[in-house]
């Protein structure tokens, strides 16, 4: 075989963010021309359409000012990043957005496990914190841009704190935790990178902890002074809140650890041509690579000081330390438990990824450096490379589900339209179904109430502009006669949950079957409660009158 030279640093820092780019490419943004907005999209993505520049800035200011979920970075960070990338390319635009922050971030996780790993290790690190297998909501725009960006701050605090530039780490650590809390927690174990004599790294232990610690607290009382809900409901209940974290700190670190051995099932299971195909090709490109970089010093690894001489069983230890943190404010609904593994809730996994990143990269040096000879070093890149593009492929099998689940809303609200043409002030629409069939990510959710508005600009004088909800038929169950009226407990959303008077004669029922894009419009009366409740009657169309807002070309135009 031909033998290299050892890489310069600037032939393997090109090589390995090229690498890292085409795996978030490949695994999260593939088909982002055919991808839309989704679930929390709706409020998040979507709002930012109709802004201006004044608007925005209003926003953004706003946020800062009443810090909503506490997050005021986190919200106004990604309405920024919203307003700017759909102003400049539409949703398309925002995926190109979401995929750079992505790659910018593996580029910044990289450079931080760098600094205590060869090259190799490092991009195998590196793509495993970018291919976490299980959280599927990455290329949600939303969790690209909330808990994504929280994750940047992340990891480049790693990459200031290792280079010695503390201050710096620490003002971006502050900004993880204003962003999104979960990514905030793996940095009170960055201390344990350090080849620093035990004495020394119990000292730093401490100063970095109570920083740390002091600006949780700080962010913490003024959170509640303001009256946060979240901090209120901890508050509330802190006995239960507090016994709730030794079982967050269990459960999430299992459920990422079943993801890693379930995944290539799943992708095994689904068959499917275009997988393979992504899988093969993901593989030849890691093994390449790997191998290229596999040809140089090894002095880096394994020959550091400190409280721990080995640097690969350090990053591991600290990996562990991280990989468990993670899930430490995994205490509050709908993220705890912290058992899910599918949907727009496993962005609680975000912040474990800097822990498994750490892991995968020891654990590949590990095994790199036990083998002896070419043969076996040649098996442990093909390992490497093959289940790292097993993942690759299970998160391009998750885009599968995006775009089937968007074809599916554009279709839906085409036949609302056309369905309910005479919607008037306070029409109510249910829509009777079982789920689309979707594993990663749904078709109908909370938001559906808030869409019809912003498809057309109703008269500001109506009291309530129509509303849409997607409903199973249990929804029935739910009503009940209160003061002579039949009355229904509206699911929570933008509102509180509360219970309403169904509008007589004003309301449309749509029924379809689970995965059937055709539905249809019920007439004449609902059974509801033993008594005979009269559906809206079909009247003279007027949708079209309306003027069209700021959703009508992306779920109706060509």
């Amino acid at each position: 075989m031909r033998s290299f030279r050892p890489a310069s640093p600037r032939v393997e820092f090109l090589l390995s963010t090229l690498v890292m780019a085409f795996a978030v490419w490949t695994a999260h943004f593939w088909h982002f021309r055919r991808f839309g907005l989704y679930e929390d999209d709706w409020g998040f993505i979507g709002t930012p359409l109709a802004w201006d520049w004044h608007t925005a800035a209003r926003t953004i200011l706003q946020d800062f000012a009443t810090w909503p979920q506490g997050r005021p970075i986190g919200f106004a960070g990604s309405a920024l990043l919203a307003f700017l990338s759909v102003r400049v390319g539409g949703v398309p635009g925002a995926y190109l957005a979401a995929f750079l922050l992505q790659t910018a971030t593996a580029v910044l996780f990289w450079r931080a496990v760098r600094r205590c790993l060869p090259a190799p290790a490092a991009l195998c690190g590196a793509l495993v914190f970018s291919l976490l297998p299980s959280n599927t909501s990455a290329t949600l725009l939303t969790n690209s841009f909330m808990p994504g960006l929280s994750l940047f701050f992340l990891a480049a605090a790693l990459h200031l704190y290792l280079s010695g530039r503390h201050t710096g780490s620490y003002l971006l650590a502050l900004s993880a935790l204003l962003s999104y809390e979960n990514c905030f927690l793996p940095f009170f174990a960055v201390p344990l990178l350090e080849a620093a004599p035990f004495s020394a790294l119990r000292r730093r232990l401490a100063r970095h902890w109570a920083i740390l610690l002091g600006m949780a607290a700080v962010v913490f009382a003024v959170r509640a002074r303001m009256g946060e809900s979240k901090v209120a409901a901890l508050a509330g209940g802190l006995a239960e809140s507090l016994a709730r974290i030794p079982y967050a700190l269990y459960l999430g670190p299992r459920t990422t650890l079943r993801a890693y051995l379930l995944r290539p099932l799943e992708l095994w299971r689904a068959r499917d041509l275009e997988l393979t195909w992504v899988a093969v090709g993901a593989a030849a490109v890691f093994a390449a690579v790997l191998w290229r970089l596999n040809f140089q010093p090894r002095e880096v690894s394994g020959t550091g000081g400190g409280w721990c001489p080995d640097t690969r069983l350090r990053s591991a230890i600290a990996g562990a330390v991280m990989f468990v943190a993670a899930y430490g404010l995994a205490i509050t609904a709908p993220y705890y438990p912290p058992l899910a593994m599918n949907g727009r809730v496993t962005a609680l996994h975000f912040g474990a990824a800097v822990g498994c990143g750490f892991l995968g990269a020891s654990l590949y040096d590990t095994l790199r450096g036990l083998a002896g000879g070419r043969l076996a070093r040649t098996a442990v890149i093909a390992a490497a490379a093959v289940y790292l593009a097993v993942l690759t492929g299970f998160q391009h099998r998750v885009q599968l589900d995006f775009i089937r689940a968007w074809d599916f809303q554009r279709t839906f609200w085409q036949s609302v339209t056309d369905l309910c043409p005479d919607v008037t002030d306070r029409t109510l629409i249910v829509y009777e179904t079982e789920s689309l069939p979707l594993g990663y990510v749904l078709a109908n959710s909370w938001a559906d109430p808030t869409i019809l508005d912003r498809i057309y600009s109703f008269p500001r004088a109506w009291k309530q502009a129509p509303r849409v909800f997607s409903l199973p038929k249990t929804w029935r169950d739910d009503v009940s006669v209160e003061g002579g009226e039949l009355t229904w407990s509206v699911p929570v959303g933008l509102w509180p949950a509360h219970r309403e008077i169904l509008p007589r004669a004003n309301l449309i029922l749509l029924t379809g079957r689970a995965g059937d894009i055709r539905l249809a419009r019920s007439s004449g009366v609902l059974r509801l409660k033993e008594r005979e409740f009269p559906l809206k009657p079909l009247g003279a169309p007027a949708l079209r009158l309306y003027s069209r807002g700021p959703l009508y070309d992306l779920l109706l135009g060509p």
